[in-house]
């Protein structure tokens, strides 16, 4: 996919976002060889002044050839948990940063910005 073209206001932004943020905390890496897929850059607005860096996977979605899994239901897990005594709360900031994709998928994740090319080693 092409390039998508970024406001130019928020590209400090960005940048810091995807240095600060992402490579310091190894959620990205810069990729410096060719690669087979791309997807497009998507920058989300947060509600407190913060960004989101996302990638658009549609295209890539299509591609895929999808194994079936059967994804469990509130009325599913709900009658499991009629004899737990204890229960928790988990701050699910950035949850997704803790699953790391194998390494073919993680070169299925790259992504280009004006900064160069980038690949997601978590989900």
């Amino acid at each position: 996919m092409p390039l998508r073209r970024l406001p130019v206001a928020p590209r400090d932004r960005i940048e810091a976002e995807l240095h600060r943020q992402m490579v310091n905390y190894d959620v990205i890496v810069p990729v410096t060889t060719p690669t087979r897929w791309m997807s497009a850059l998507l920058v989300v607005a947060k509600q407190q002044n913060g960004l989101r860096i996302c990638i658009d996977p549609s295209p890539l979605n299509r591609a895929l050839q999808r194994s079936v899994y059967y994804m469990p239901t509130i009325d599913d897990i709900l009658p499991k948990l009629s004899n737990a005594k204890v229960f928790s709360t988990v701050d699910v900031k950035s949850a997704f940063w803790h699953l790391k994709p194998d390494e073919p998928s993680s070169h299925l994740k790259t992504f280009e910005t004006p900064l160069g090319l980038y690949r997601w080693l978590r989900m």
